[in-house]
């Protein structure tokens, strides 16, 4: 239910809050500029959202039981 949560708020940001900055900048200029260094801050946030999501899961279809519970309760302390 968090993940679905998670994901959910992700992709309402990047979609609805995005296509509206767009859209709404559009309607002003009609050439917008973009700062490379705010593009490449929001690429790390959302790369270390998704690799935050996919790791655990992956870790859970992947590995033994023991293990597995063993390995999750030291990457949540991280």
């Amino acid at each position: 239910v968090v993940k679905g949560s998670l994901v959910g708020s992700i992709i309402s940001n990047l979609l609805l809050v995005l296509g509206m900055c767009f859209f709404c900048g559009g309607l002003k200029y009609k050439v917008q500029r973009f700062s490379a260094t705010g593009a490449r801050a929001q690429y790390s946030l959302l790369l270390l959202a998704v690799l935050a999501l996919v790791i655990p899961t992956v870790v859970l279809l992947t590995g033994e039981r023991v293990e597995m519970e063993l390995l999750m309760s030291r990457s949540q302390l991280l």
